[in-house]
Protein backbone atom coordinates (compact mmCIF):
# COMPACT_ATOMS: atom_id res chain seq x y z
CA UNK A 1 0.00 0.00 0.00
CA UNK A 2 1.61 3.57 -0.97
CA UNK A 3 1.86 5.87 1.91
CA UNK A 4 2.16 9.71 1.95
CA UNK A 5 5.06 9.48 4.26
CA UNK A 6 7.31 12.86 4.09
CA UNK A 7 10.60 11.72 4.58
CA UNK A 8 14.32 14.27 5.07
CA UNK A 9 17.37 12.38 6.27
CA UNK A 10 20.93 13.26 5.34
CA UNK A 11 23.93 10.58 6.50
CA UNK A 12 27.77 11.33 5.90
CA UNK A 13 29.97 8.09 5.68
CA UNK A 14 33.75 7.99 5.03
CA UNK A 15 34.82 6.49 1.77
CA UNK A 16 35.52 2.89 2.39
CA UNK A 17 34.14 0.62 0.11
CA UNK A 18 32.69 -1.16 3.28
CA UNK A 19 30.68 1.09 4.16
CA UNK A 20 28.52 0.99 0.50
CA UNK A 21 25.72 -1.48 2.01
CA UNK A 22 25.36 0.27 5.27
CA UNK A 23 25.02 3.49 3.69
CA UNK A 24 22.49 2.10 1.29
CA UNK A 25 20.61 0.02 3.97
CA UNK A 26 20.38 3.14 6.17
CA UNK A 27 18.28 5.10 3.60
CA UNK A 28 16.36 1.97 2.25
CA UNK A 29 15.23 1.62 5.90
CA UNK A 30 14.50 5.26 5.70
CA UNK A 31 12.06 4.26 2.58
CA UNK A 32 10.66 0.43 4.11
CA UNK A 33 7.58 2.43 5.69
CA UNK A 34 6.59 4.49 2.53
CA UNK A 35 4.92 1.25 0.54
CA UNK A 36 7.09 1.09 -2.47
CA UNK A 37 6.96 -1.29 -4.95
CA UNK A 38 9.82 -3.76 -5.53
CA UNK A 39 10.68 -2.86 -8.91
CA UNK A 40 10.93 1.00 -7.50
CA UNK A 41 12.77 -0.08 -4.92
CA UNK A 42 15.27 -2.13 -6.66
CA UNK A 43 16.04 1.01 -9.29
CA UNK A 44 16.96 3.19 -6.35
CA UNK A 45 18.91 0.55 -4.89
CA UNK A 46 20.95 0.25 -7.90
CA UNK A 47 21.40 3.83 -8.51
CA UNK A 48 21.96 4.58 -4.78
CA UNK A 49 25.27 2.09 -4.59
CA UNK A 50 26.67 3.12 -8.17
CA UNK A 51 26.52 6.84 -6.90
CA UNK A 52 28.13 6.29 -3.89
CA UNK A 53 30.65 4.11 -4.96
CA UNK A 54 31.64 6.55 -8.14
CA UNK A 55 31.54 9.12 -5.06
CA UNK A 56 33.81 7.46 -3.02
CA UNK A 57 35.85 5.71 -6.04
CA UNK A 58 36.49 8.26 -8.43
CA UNK A 59 35.36 11.80 -6.19
CA UNK A 60 37.02 10.94 -3.05
CA UNK A 61 39.68 8.41 -4.25
CA UNK A 62 38.79 6.66 -1.29
CA UNK A 63 40.07 8.74 1.26
CA UNK A 64 38.65 7.91 4.24
CA UNK A 65 39.01 11.24 5.94
CA UNK A 66 36.84 12.39 3.20
CA UNK A 67 32.99 11.73 4.08
CA UNK A 68 30.35 10.82 0.93
CA UNK A 69 26.93 12.96 2.11
CA UNK A 70 23.88 11.39 0.66
CA UNK A 71 20.35 13.27 1.45
CA UNK A 72 16.59 11.93 1.16
CA UNK A 73 13.84 13.62 0.51
CA UNK A 74 10.33 12.11 -0.06
CA UNK A 75 7.37 13.95 -0.51
CA UNK A 76 4.47 11.37 -1.43
CA UNK A 77 4.99 11.83 -5.11
CA UNK A 78 8.68 11.76 -5.40
CA UNK A 79 12.44 10.44 -3.84
CA UNK A 80 15.20 12.14 -3.99
CA UNK A 81 18.29 11.12 -3.05
CA UNK A 82 21.85 13.23 -3.55
CA UNK A 83 25.08 11.95 -3.39
CA UNK A 84 28.03 14.33 -2.67
CA UNK A 85 31.52 14.08 -2.71
CA UNK A 86 34.36 16.71 -1.73
CA UNK A 87 36.26 15.90 -5.19
CA UNK A 88 36.86 17.88 -8.19
CA UNK A 89 34.14 16.72 -9.91
CA UNK A 90 33.50 15.64 -13.53
CA UNK A 91 31.90 16.14 -16.96
CA UNK A 92 28.84 13.90 -16.70
CA UNK A 93 28.40 15.24 -20.41
CA UNK A 94 32.20 13.84 -21.67
CA UNK A 95 31.42 10.56 -20.75
CA UNK A 96 31.64 7.99 -23.55
CA UNK A 97 28.23 5.11 -24.45
CA UNK A 98 29.21 2.38 -22.48
CA UNK A 99 26.63 0.40 -25.44
CA UNK A 100 28.84 1.71 -28.22
CA UNK A 101 30.48 -1.19 -30.05
CA UNK A 102 34.19 0.35 -28.90
CA UNK A 103 33.17 0.53 -25.21
CA UNK A 104 31.81 -3.07 -25.20
CA UNK A 105 35.25 -4.10 -23.45
CA UNK A 106 35.66 -1.27 -21.09
CA UNK A 107 35.32 -1.46 -17.91
CA UNK A 108 34.07 1.83 -16.76
CA UNK A 109 31.42 4.34 -17.32
CA UNK A 110 28.52 1.39 -16.47
CA UNK A 111 27.42 3.58 -13.03
CA UNK A 112 26.07 6.66 -14.61
CA UNK A 113 24.47 4.93 -17.40
CA UNK A 114 22.37 2.64 -15.40
CA UNK A 115 21.41 5.60 -12.99
CA UNK A 116 20.46 7.77 -16.06
CA UNK A 117 18.41 4.95 -17.89
CA UNK A 118 16.87 3.68 -13.44
CA UNK A 119 16.15 7.02 -12.86
CA UNK A 120 13.68 9.18 -13.73
CA UNK A 121 15.75 12.33 -13.66
CA UNK A 122 19.32 12.75 -12.95
CA UNK A 123 20.79 16.33 -11.95
CA UNK A 124 24.74 17.23 -11.82
CA UNK A 125 25.99 20.55 -9.65
CA UNK A 126 28.20 22.68 -12.09
CA UNK A 127 31.31 21.31 -10.50
CA UNK A 128 30.45 17.81 -11.16
CA UNK A 129 30.15 16.38 -7.64
CA UNK A 130 27.32 16.44 -6.84
CA UNK A 131 24.20 14.04 -8.12
CA UNK A 132 20.78 14.63 -7.85
CA UNK A 133 18.41 11.47 -8.65
CA UNK A 134 14.63 11.50 -8.94
CA UNK A 135 12.37 8.85 -8.58
CA UNK A 136 8.73 9.41 -9.63
CA UNK A 137 6.47 7.31 -7.42
CA UNK A 138 3.82 5.73 -9.45
CA UNK A 139 0.56 5.76 -7.22
CA UNK A 140 -2.32 2.24 -8.16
Amino acid sequence: MFSAVKINKKISIPSSLERVREAVDTILGHLDKTGLDESTTFDIKLSLEEAVINAMKYGNRLKEDLVVDIELTHNGSKVVIAVEDKGDGFDHRSLPDPTDEENLLKTGGRGVFLIRHLMDRVQYNDKGNRTTMTKYIKRK
